[in-house]
């Protein structure tokens, strides 16, 4: 998935959102099943919700006025280097630096945050605008 701040020129999106990424209960608190710590912040305008998984995996979602815009999926084995597994902002939200933010935070967390090999377009212009 890879794409919050795509191009312009971009595919139009399939109408699914961010819904896949969220819970049953479409809050950013019932975000999988397998959460096992979360911590809530606001940042740049955004409450930001961190979800680790005991697995490995760990979800950073960034909300406005309640409502999910945007997350940041990272996957890690050791809990020092990591990969990029998914990313996704709402249309509207999109070059507003929300992913960019997300993905800061995430680099705080790990000494290494790398992007994943396999990349829509809107991935690769996320990639090579973050480094």
């Amino acid at each position: 998935m890879n794409a919050p701040d795509a191009s312009p020129d971009e595919p139009e999106d399939d109408g699914i959102g961010i819904r896949p990424f969220l819970g049953p209960a479409g809050g950013v608190a019932a975000i999988g099943p397998e959460k096992t710590d979360s911590a809530v912040r606001i940042e740049g305008g955004c409450t930001i919700a961190t979800m680790r998984s005991r697995h490995g995996s760990i979800r950073y979602v960034a909300s406005i006025d309640g409502t999910p815009v945007s997350m940041l999926q990272i996957v890690s084995r050791d809990g020092v280097h990591a990969s990029i597994a998914n990313v996704f902002t709402e249309r509207p939200h999109r070059r507003r630096g929300i992913a960019r933010m997300l993905l800061g935070i995430a680099r705080t967390d790990f000494e290494s945050v790398v992007h994943s090999d396999m990349l829509s377009y809107a991935g690769r212009a996320f990639a090579q605008a973050t480094g």
